[in-house]
């Protein structure tokens, strides 16, 4: 579908992460995204019912039965496998936009603020995402450096690993690309050369293949032009579990001055028990087609 409009929300799920994307989406209307861009959803293996809920409220998906990229059969289908690899075909999902803004389903807002600075960066020509650090970060820091190292492993070897461990990465969580970019194509290419190679490994180790790791790897090497953008515009839980104000109800920064968290990522399997009753309880609005409803 080519739109007249400039910018363009995308995020994508199965039926399994359907209430995390249901989450999403009620914070995308609490907080009026959609004066500021059109919202599109890839289908990575929803059920009817889910798709009829998304329908009821002019939210356009798009199917996506296999990859973009040739991917080794057994995991060609995968919904985690897909949603990695589509990420730098956005442009040919959703044609038509100058700036494409993808948001994880995990992710959820407080403000159209995070929504509005990303797509603001990528309107002057950079890409926009948070990095993985910040003052309030301090915990699971042994952890986080693992996963990198192993991804980066995986994907260009341990010399590569090793040289780039300590530079700082970003979360494509929330990510912002103007649509003339090359990084697009380049994206995409480096990630079918990991695909082509890693083989066996790839199969037995699915987990290991990440486009978060490949992007950045390409933005240290060319030094891709990139505006980092705020820690609250893509708040990584797993690494500092945010604070309730008691005055305003809304979540915070851990620490002073206890900023407001303007999208809430419930990153590194966080869970999302501890952030309940972030929204208004109205019983018709969270009544929500089962997860596993394939009908």
């Amino acid at each position: 579908m080519t739109s007249s409009a400039k910018s363009i929300v995308i995020t994508g799920a199965d039926s399994a992460f359907f209430p995390w994307l249901a989450d999403l989406i009620f914070s995308i209307e609490d907080c009026d995204v959609l004066s500021l861009a059109d919202f599109g959803v890839l289908d990575l293996g929803l059920g009817q019912k889910q798709l009829e809920w998304l329908s009821m409220r002019d939210i356009q998906s798009v199917k996506v039965l296999s990859s973009s990229l040739e991917v080794p059969e057994p995991i060609a289908h995968l919904p985690a496998i897909l949603a990695r690899t589509e990420r730098p075909f956005l442009r040919d999902h959703f044609p038509g936009y100058a700036n494409y803004l993808w948001v994880d389903a995990d992710v959820w807002l407080q403000s159209n603020v995070a929504v509005a600075g990303a797509l603001y960066v990528a309107q002057q020509g950079f890409i926009g995402m948070a990095s993985h650090n910040d003052r309030c970060y301090l915990g699971n820091r042994s952890g986080a450096r693992q996963w990198k190292h192993r991804r980066l492993k995986f994907a260009f070897g341990e010399t590569v690993a090793e040289r780039y461990i300590d530079w700082v990465g970003f979360n494509s969580g929330l990510l912002s690309l103007p649509a003339k970019l090359p990084i697009w194509e380049i994206w995409a290419n480096a990630q079918q050369d990991i695909l082509h190679a890693g083989g066996g490994r790839l199969i037995e180790r699915p987990e290991l293949f990440s486009d978060q790791t490949v992007l950045n790897f390409l933005i240290w090497k060319h030094g891709l032009a990139v505006n980092p953008l705020p820690a609250n515009f893509n708040w990584l839980c797993h690494l500092a579990h945010p604070l309730r104000a008691k005055d305003t109800g809304k979540w915070v920064e851990p620490n002073w001055p206890h900023q407001l968290l303007h999208a809430i990522h419930l990153s590194g399997g966080t869970n999302r028990s501890f952030l309940e009753g972030r929204f208004r309880r109205d019983p018709e609005r969270h009544v929500l087609p089962s997860p596993d409803d394939h009908e």
